[in-house]
């Protein structure tokens, strides 16, 4: 259960995870949702059979 977890062991935690990501954040619900948006639109029409990692550079690392 998380909220046994300490609030400043969580930020903690956050810190270390948001230091190993490309981009330096942890990603928001908006990263994800503006992506969709954007798909979902008119501006992606010529957008054919590509992958688009949301994922904040973690794919690049993984290279």
């Amino acid at each position: 259960m998380i909220s046994s977890v300490p609030a400043e062991q969580i930020e903690a935690v956050k810190t270390q995870f948001a230091g190993v990501m490309p981009i330096g954040r942890i990603g928001q619900p908006s990263d994800i949702g503006e992506t969709a948006v954007f798909l979902a639109s008119e501006d992606s029409s010529f957008l054919l059979g590509s992958e688009l990692p949301v994922d904040g550079g973690m794919t690049y690392l993984a290279k």
